[in-house]
C-alpha cells in the first residue's frame, strides 16, 4: 500500500486512466451486456495466442484487466441487489453469498500478508463466479438464452482454429511435452486446458440442443464430430473423461431426447473411425504423441498422482489448525508442499480443493449448494435442460482437475438463467437497453412455459 501513496505523478496518471476505463467498462456493463460477453471471450482469445495479459502496474501492485471483467460485474450485481432491482435465484444468493464471504477473506489476507500476494491468489477462486452472477441477471428471455448459445459454439470454432494454427507450426504435441513460445514455457498441446473446456462446451450444445444455428442434423453431426475430435487430438485426459461422461448423462437423461442420442453417437463414431485413421496416416509421429500421454496417464509419477499427492499435503497443513477449516487459511498465504523432494508453489489444480483451502467449508458448501439447485431445478423435461445439464456436469467435472477461468462463468449463469428464469418474477428492469426488461404479457408467457428452449 506504501508503494501506492509514494509513487509520484507517473503513479497519479496511471490510476486517472485506469479510473477512466473503470468507468467505461461499468457504464458498458449496464448498457451492453452482450459487448460484456464478448470483450471476455476476446480477452480469453489473446491468452490462448498467449499474449502477455494487459497489466498497470500501480506501485508495488499488478492490476490486470481481467480483474476489471469480473470486479465490473459484481459492482453492477451488488448495486441492483441493494437498490432491491435485481430478482436473484436460489443458485444467484448462495454464490453471491460465496462471493462476499471469499472478498471479505481476501481483504483480511491482503491485511496479514500483502495486497499483490492476496489478489494473486483471490483470481484463481472469485473470478467466474462475479461472472455468473451477471450472466444469470442480464440473461431474461429465450432470445439471449439462444444468442449465448450461438455466441459460444461460435467462441469453440475459433478456439480449434486456434489449435489448427499451433499444429501446423509446433505439431501435435504431448501431455509430457512443453515448448517455448514468445519466451513464455507453455504446454506443447494446441489449447490450454481452459480452451479445451471451452471447446467441450460448444461439443454439447451442437450435440444435445435443437441448435439456435437452425442447423440440420449433418450439419450439428459434422460440427459436432470436429469439435469432439479436436478435444481428443488436444490431449487434456481430463477433458477426455469429462466429454464422454457427459454425453453419457445427455444419453441416459431422458426418453424423448432420442435426437440428441443419435447425433452424440454419430458423432462418437465418427470422431473413433477419424482418430483411427489419422494415427495410421500420420504413422509414428501421431501414434507416439498419443502414447506417451496414454503412458504417462498410467506411471507410477502421473499427473494424478502428482495432483493427489499435493492436494492431500495441502489439506494436511490445515487440518493443523482446525479453526481453519471454516474460512480456510489468509489469501496470500500461498500453497507450498513438498512432492518427490521437491518445492511446489503452484495452485492445487482443483477448483473445489483451493476454496477449501481459502475460503473454508463454509465457501465450498455454498457453491456446491449452488451446483445442486442449479441442476435440480434443470431437471430432463426438453433437449435444452437436457443440453446444459450436460454442460453443468462437464463444468463441475472440469472443476476436479482444474479452476475454472472467467469465461466459463457465462457458462454458468447461462444455466441459471434458462432454469428459474421461468420461477423468477418479471422483476426490475434488466441493466441496459440491449436486453430490456420483459413486458407484463412477456412475463406471463415466461412464467408459463416449462423450461428456456434452444430452437
Amino acid at each position: 500500500m506504501t508503494g501506492l501513496l509514494s509513487g509520484g505523478p507517473d503513479l497519479l496518471l496511471k490510476m486517472a486512466a485506469g479510473l477512466l476505463v473503470v468507468w467505461l467498462l461499468v457504464s458498458l456493463v449496464i448498457r451492453v451486456p452482450r459487448a460484456v460477453f464478448i470483450l471476455i471471450l476476446f480477452n480469453q482469445l489473446l491468452a490462448a495466442l498467449y499474449f502477455a495479459p494487459v497489466a498497470m502496474h500501480l506501485g508495488s501492485t499488478t492490476v490486470y484487466f481481467t480483474d476489471l471483467l469480473w470486479a465490473c460485474p459484481l459492482v453492477v450485481v451488488l448495486g441492483r441487489v441493494l437498490q432491491n432491482r435485481a430478482a436473484l435465484s436460489s443458485a444467484s444468493w448462495l454464490i453471491l453469498v460465496a462471493v462476499l464471504v471469499i472478498f471479505g477473506l481476501a481483504v483480511i489476507g491482503a491485511v496479514q500478508h500483502s495486497l499483490q500476494s492476496s489478489m494473486n491468489e483471490l483470481r484463481g477462486v472469485i473470478q467466474p463466479l462475479p461472472v455468473a452472477l451477471y450472466a444469470a441477471l442480464v440473461i431474461r428471455t429465450d432470445r439471449d438464452i439462444d444468442w449465448v448459445a450461438r455466441l459460444w459454439v461460435w467462441w469453440g470454432l475459433v478456439l480449434t482454429g486456434v489449435a489448427a494454427l499451433h499444429w501446423a507450426e509446433h505439431g501435435l504435441g504431448s501431455s509430457s511435452r512443453m515448448i517455448v513460445i514468445g519466451g513464455q514455457v507453455v504446454t506443447s498441446r494446441g489449447l490450454l486446458a481452459s480452451g479445451a473446456l471451452d471447446v467441450t462446451l460448444a461439443a454439447l450444445i451442437v450435440l444435445f440442443t435443437r441448435h439456435p444455428l437452425g442447423w440440420s442434423r449433418a450439419q450439428r453431426v459434422s460440427v459436432g464430430s470436429w469439435l469432439c475430435l479436436v478435444v481428443v487430438l488436444l490431449q487434456h485426459r481430463s477433458l477426455w473423461l469429462a466429454l464422454a461422461a457427459s454425453c453419457l448423462v445427455g444419453i441416459a437423461t431422458v426418453e424423448a431426447q432420442r435426437a440428441g442420442r443419435a447425433t452424440a453417437l454419430a458423432a462418437g463414431t465418427y470422431v473413433g473411425i477419424v482418430a483411427a485413421v489419422a494415427a495410421a496416416v500420420g504413422g509414428s509421429s501421431i501414434s507416439g504423441d498419443f502414447a506417451a500421454s496414454w503412458k504417462e496417464a498410467f506411471s507410477s509419477n502421473s499427473t494424478a498422482t502428482w495432483r493427489i499427492n499435493g492436494w492431500s499435503e495441502l489439506i494436511h497443513q490445515q487440518l493443523s489448525q482446525p479453526g481453519q477449516w471454516l474460512f480456510g487459511r489468509p489469501f496470500g498465504f500461498g500453497y507450498a508442499r513438498i512432492l518427490n523432494h521437491e518445492l511446489v508453489l503452484d495452485a492445487p489444480h482443483n477448483y473445489l480443493i483451493q476454496i477449501l483451502l481459502r475460503g473454508g467449508v463454509v465457501c465450498v458448501f455454498l457453491v456446491l449448494m449452488a451446483f445442486i439447485a442449479i441442476w435440480r431445478a434443470l431437471g430432463n423435461r426438453n433437449p435444452a435442460e437436457v443440453g446444459l445439464r450436460t454442460m453443468l456436469f462437464a463444468a463441475f467435472m472440469y472443476m476436479l482437475a482444474y479452476p475454472l477461468e472467467i469465461n466459463q462463468g457465462i457458462i454458468i449463469g447461462l444455466c441459471i438463467a434458462a432454469a428459474f428464469a421461468p420461477n423468477l418474477p418479471a422483476g426490475p428492469e434488466a441493466p441496459g437497453e440491449a436486453i430490456p426488461a420483459p413486458s407484463s404479457v412477456a412475463s406471463r408467457q415466461m412464467a408459463s412455459r416449462p423450461a428456456a428452449r434452444l430452437p
